[in-house]
C-alpha cells in the first residue's frame, strides 16, 4: 500500500506562508497537481532566523525506500588536504536538491497534501533518505576532474582552496561556470563557431534588452581525433554545432546566423557543388541559416575554446 499520512493543521501565517509556497512551486515547476494514492503530510519547521520552512512528513516513503549506499565525505579527512591552502573560496547552492529531476514515472511517490490540495514533486525534495548520497555522487561527477586537487564538496557545500592568489585566482575560474540565458524561441539566433588543429567549439546566443545586447545561451567544443584541413575545420564546427544544438535550430521561427573566421565558408548555402565529405554533410539543407565572415580577432569565447585541447 502506498504510504499514508494525516492532513497537519495550519495556523493562519502558517497557512499564508503554504499558499505562497505552493504558488511558487507550481510556478517554477518543481511540483504539479497530483492524483497519486500516495499521501505524505505537510507542515512547518522554525529555521534559525525565525522563518518558516516547509517540510513534507516522508517518514512513511523513506520506510520502503531502498537505499542507496553512496558515501559521503569524511570532514576529517576532508580538513586534512587543506594543509598548506591559505585562501579559500566557499560556495553554498541554493536549493540544491531541486536541481535534480526525479525519474519520469515516479514523481507519485512524493505526493503530499495539504489543506487546499494534493501535489507531487518533479524535482528531488528534501528529507528523502536518498537525497543526501544522490546529490552528493552528481556534485562529486561534476567536479570529478578537480576534486580533493584543490576542491572539496560536501553535499551542497563547495570548498575551493589555493596556496597563493594567483592560483586561487585561475582556480575558481575554472569552477565557475559562464553564466547562460534560457534559450528564447521568440528571438532570432545566432551561432558563432571556430576550429583549430585540434579541436572545434560554438556558442549559441542570442540578443535580449534594451539596448540588446548579446547572451550566451550555450557552449560547445570537441577535440579533434583526425586531420581536416582549415575548411573542413571550420565546416565540422557548422555540423557539429547544429547537431548539438538541433533540437534550438532545426525548425527555428526565424532564420539564423552563423558567424565564421573562414571567408570560404560563406559558399556553403548556395554551392552547386559540394565535394565527398561537404555532400555527406548535408543536413545543413534542414536548417534556414546564413553563413557571414567574422574575422578571428573577434571571435574571442569560440576560439579560446577550440585552443584549449591545445599542449
Amino acid at each position: 500500500m502506498p504510504p499514508k499520512s494525516r492532513v497537519y493543521p495550519f495556523s493562519i501565517l502558517e497557512r499564508k506562508t503554504m499558499e505562497e509556497y505552493i504558488e511558487e512551486a507550481l510556478t517554477t515547476g518543481y511540483i504539479q497537481p497530483s492524483t497519486s494514492l500516495a499521501v505524505a503530510g505537510f507542515f512547518f519547521v522554525g529555521n534559525k532566523d525565525g522563518g518558516l520552512r516547509p517540510y513534507i512528513d516522508y517518514r512513511g516513503l523513506n520506510t520502503i525506500t531502498v537505499w542507496y549506499p553512496y558515501p559521503l565525505p569524511l570532514v576529517p579527512a576532508a580538513l586534512e588536504q587543506l594543509q598548506g591552502a591559505v585562501i579559500f573560496t566557499k560556495l553554498d547552492l541554493r536549493s540544491a536538491y531541486n536541481l535534480i529531476c526525479i525519474r519520469e514515472g515516479d514523481e507519485w511517490k512524493t505526493a503530499f497534501h495539504t489543506t487546499t490540495g494534493h501535489y507531487e514533486y518533479l524535482v528531488m525534495p528534501y528529507v528523502l533518505t536518498n537525497a543526501p548520497a544522490v546529490f552528493q555522487s552528481l556534485i562529486n561527477e561534476v567536479f570529478k576532474d578537480v576534486l580533493n586537487k584543490y576542491v572539496i564538496t560536501y553535499i551542497d557545500d563547495i570548498l575551493i582552496y589555493s596556496s597563493s592568489m594567483t592560483e586561487h585566482g585561475r582556480e575558481v575560474s575554472f569552477t565557475s561556470a559562464p553564466i547562460l540565458r534560457h534559450p528564447d524561441p521568440n528571438i532570432p539566433f545566432l551561432v558563432v563557431v571556430d576550429a583549430s588543429s585540434c579541436g572545434v567549439e560554438a556558442v549559441l546566443s542570442q540578443k535580449h534588452g534594451s539596448p540588446s545586447k548579446l547572451h550566451p545561451c550555450a557552449f560547445y567544443s570537441r577535440k579533434l581525433t583526425r586531420n581536416y584541413d582549415v575548411g573542413n575545420r571550420e565546416l565540422l564546427s557548422i555540423k557539429a554545432a547544429l547537431e548539438e544544438w538541433r533540437h534550438w535550430l532545426e525548425g527555428a521561427r526565424h532564420p539564423f546566423l552563423v558567424l565564421t573566421d573562414h571567408r570560404n565558408l560563406e559558399y556553403l548555402c548556395n554551392a552547386k557543388c559540394l565535394n565527398a565529405r561537404q555532400a555527406r554533410w548535408a543536413l545543413f539543407t534542414c536548417f534556414h541559416f546564413s553563413v557571414t565572415y567574422h574575422p578571428g580577432s573577434k571571435n574571442g569565447k569560440a576560439d579560446a575554446l577550440s585552443r584549449k585541447y591545445e599542449t
